[in-house]
This record gives structure tokens, sequence and C-alpha cells, in this order.
């Protein structure tokens, strides 16, 4: 079953969107709204750690972006979570690439209606944000696949494109997949067959987190 846009990258679709990324840098045309993020302080959240959950990304005891944000309203820069952001068409939606400095901290697609509709993590620094004491551990892109299969309630739940499929996993509305480039043949076989879902034998310590977001990116 397709899952609708309003319930939202492979990991390839992520390395395309960071390869192409092209478009305009925010500048100071949002220099107000600028000034109002720097009134969190951003002595008191440069080293806070970023979090992610269902709807919304953040930094520890500062601001963040929520899903279902116009665009038109996403601060140029918060202090310690971003200080630039690109922006790209690809895939029917606008795409916008926030960074501090160099880095990439996270992606948020709009797919069409000029607002925030899925939130992507872009390096580890992004954490799931805990929910009743889990994860017990932090949990992001490059962590083991078994920190999420282990986490109580996460399912796979399998996901059509382009006439194929692939498996994900759910947990606290959040999607994710494992990094494709070293897996198991075990679960290779599983992984993109409707028939057979992932069992958790089917991972080791070596596959690991290569998607994170707050939905499907189709």
């Amino acid at each position: 079953m397709r899952l609708k846009r309003e319930a939202t990258l492979f990991p390839i679709l992520l390395l395309m969107i960071l390869a192409g990324a092209c478009g305009r840098s925010a500048t100071s045309s949002a220099d107000s709204d600028s000034t109002v993020a720097q009134t969190v302080g951003e002595e008191n959240v440069a080293d806070s750690r970023i979090f992610l959950n269902g709807d919304s990304i953040w930094i520890a005891g500062g601001r963040g972006v929520a899903v279902g944000t116009p665009i038109a309203d996403i601060p140029a820069a918060i202090p310690a979570l971003y200080d630039n952001f690109e922006t790209s068409e690809a895939n029917s939606a606008t795409q916008l690439h926030f960074k501090k400095g160099d880095e990439y901290i996270f992606t948020v697609l709009d797919f069409g209606e000029g607002r925030a509709d899925l939130i992507m993590a872009n390096t580890a620094k992004v954490e799931v944000a805990p929910v009743d004491g889990w994860p017990q551990q932090p949990v992001s892109l490059s962590s083991p696949f078994l920190n999420v299969v282990a986490l109580p309630g996460a399912a796979p739940e399998w996901v059509d494109y382009d006439e194929s499929g692939m498996w994900y996993w759910r947990w606290n509305n959040l999607w994710f997949a494992p990094d494709q480039s070293h897996l198991t043949r075990e679960l290779s076989m599983h992984l993109y067959n409707e028939d057979t879902p992932p069992s958790p034998s089917d991972f080791d310590e070596s596959i690991a987190i290569g998607y994170l977001a707050t939905g499907i990116p189709f």
C-alpha cells in the first residue's frame, strides 16, 4: 500500500539531494528572524544536543522547526541548530538543506503547499528524542540498526515505490531504514521482499541506520 505524503529517501536519494544541492543560501533579508532567534542565547545552546521526533527538530534548550510550519516563517538561522540553508528542486518537492557552517544538519521537504512536510536527519548529531525512557542510548544515523529493532513497539512497514518497494521501520512517528551499503545476504533477501519482512536475526552490529525522518519522501 502506497503511503500518503501527509503521513510522511533512501540513503541513495539522500546522497542525490546533498550532491545536487545548489540553490540559494538564506541571506540577510531575514535579519529580523535571525535577531529573534538570537534571544535564545547562543552561549546556552551551543553545545546542546539536537533532537528529532515525529513532528519537529530542535536544539536542546532552544528553538526548532516543526512539520507544518510555513516555509516563509522558518528563520534564516537558529543558534546552534543551523546558520544557513540552501534550496533545490527534485522529485516533485522543494528541498531545504539546513547547514551549520559547511555541515548538512537536516533537510526539509515541501511537497508544493509552501510548508514543511517532512524533516530528515543528515548527520549523526541529530538524535531520536527520548519518549518514556526510550531510546535508552542515543539513536542516530550510523548507530547500529539493532538499536531501532530493540525499541518497544518498533515495527517494519512495507513501502511501495516505482513498482518495487522496501521495508522501513516506524517508531513514535519516526521512520527508519538501514544503510544499504553493508547489508548481509539474509537481510538483502528480506528487505526488498514484501512477503518476508526482516527479523531481528537478520541484523548484526555492522548494519547501521541509514535513514531517519518524520516520514517517507515520496
